[in-house]
């Protein structure tokens, strides 16, 4: 088994980080999916799935003293959009 693993690294090393899975398919299966992927999927479901005060998480954040649009955290820093669904 260390022998598989010692290989393994040593093809991992010598390819220099310049392979992956997209070496594998088609070119036109990693475009389409670089193109989800930077498209505005994100923000239309966030758009499309935004929560309000019938949420109880909402609820929560509201009561703990978040204001939307205002970031997360003890000194209001951190993310401010939820993470991407999917």
């Amino acid at each position: 088994m260390l022998a598989t693993a010692d290989a393994a690294l040593g093809l991992t090393l010598a390819a220099g980080g310049s392979h992956g899975v997209a070496g594998y398919l088609p070119q036109q299966e990693v475009d389409q999916f670089l193109k989800r992927a930077q498209g505005t999927g994100a923000t239309a479901d966030f758009a499309a799935n935004k929560l309000d005060e019938s949420n109880v998480g909402f609820q929560m954040l509201k009561q703990a003293g978040w204001a939307e649009g205002q970031g997360l955290g003890a000194a209001s820093s951190g993310i401010t959009q939820p993470v991407a669904v999917g």
